[in-house]
């Protein structure tokens, strides 16, 4: 699954995931760069961050969770899984 997703571990002591963004369309990849930076978040705040329409928006999240890259939480707030 680890290998499915992109995820590769780096060799510190830690061996935290990191994700290589190049299989993502540029949208998705922002997303993705705004969880990073800014951790969970409401939807209306990442629509204002990233510029893109609600329904664009609606549709790349529910794309990204169905990969496992994300969570729905409750209050319309998402973050990384």
């Amino acid at each position: 699954m680890i290998e499915t997703l992109g995820w590769q571990e780096n060799a510190g002591s830690l061996k935290t995931p990191t994700l290589d963004l190049s299989r993502f369309s540029e949208e998705e990849s922002q997303i993705i760069r705004l969880f990073r930076d800014s951790g969970a978040m409401h939807v209306d705040d990442l629509a204002w961050k990233s510029q893109l329409s609600m329904s664009k928006l609606a549709s790349l999240l529910l794309n990204l969770e169905f990969q496992g890259l994300i969570k729905s939480l409750p209050g319309k707030v998402y973050g990384l899984a």
